[in-house]
């Protein structure tokens, strides 16, 4: 008896699956791919490089908030800017991005780990509100028992207000905020934004409101 490689018959089944999922999702990358087929990485790119599946890449785009320009600048200097960052928790950053379902309007808001590039924390609400921001320090802090040395934040109403700047003193957080209108002093957040909304596609293809938060979620 010879014995007979079964890694091409499994290569070939596992990429019949992986091009119809591209079909119907066509801006998904090997991360986002392996992801939603609860692979490994270097399997999903493995199978894409030797199928020739390539998600579709987004169209490059200037950074602009144009409704900030005629805030009043803040107080508060950009940390990040002469700081280098060597260490997990030792900044955060901190941003909102709008969201639509047909005529439904609702927010992401995350928090990302500066040093791993990771998602620290993230929350989907129906209303753009400093509360939100109050909150999520709450319940993070208290129940990991961690915090970031720096909080990074864009110039919106939320990380504005007095109660933001309360929280960040209670937790003995030193608080940093990009220039107005310069949002790619946030880079992360916005390169994150960019790429995930581009892998998301359009929310309008699913039945429901609930459906299309789902998506976020996963």
């Amino acid at each position: 008896m010879y014995y007979k490689k079964k890694k091409g018959v499994t290569d070939t089944i596992f990429s019949t699956r992986v091009k119809i999922e591209h079909i119907l999702s066509p801006y998904y990358w090997q991360r986002r791919m392996a992801d939603y087929f609860e692979v490994s990485v270097s399997k999903t790119s493995r199978i894409m490089q030797k199928y020739d599946i390539y998600a579709k890449t987004p169209k490059k785009r200037k950074f602009t908030k144009p409704w900030d320009k005629n805030l009043p600048h803040m107080w508060v200097d950009n940390m990040k800017k002469e700081l280098e960052i060597v260490k997990v928790n030792q900044v955060w950053s901190w941003d909102f991005t709008h969201l639509f379902y047909k005529s439904t309007e609702f927010y992401l808001a995350t928090m990302i780990d500066d040093y791993s590039k990771e998602i620290v924390w993230y929350k989907i609400w129906m209303h753009h509100e400093k509360e939100l921001v109050i909150w999520a320090l709450d319940q993070w802090i208290t129940k990991k028992w961690l915090s970031p040395e720096i909080s990074h934040t864009d110039q919106w109403s939320e990380y504005r207000s007095y109660k933001y700047f309360e929280a960040l003193k209670k937790y003995k957080i030193s608080a940093s905020m990009s220039r107005k209108a310069s949002p790619w002093e946030n880079g992360g957040q916005e390169s994150f934004y960019w790429k995930f909304k581009f892998e998301l596609w359009n929310l309008n293809r699913f039945n429901s409101l609930e459906e299309a938060i789902e998506a976020v979620h996963l």
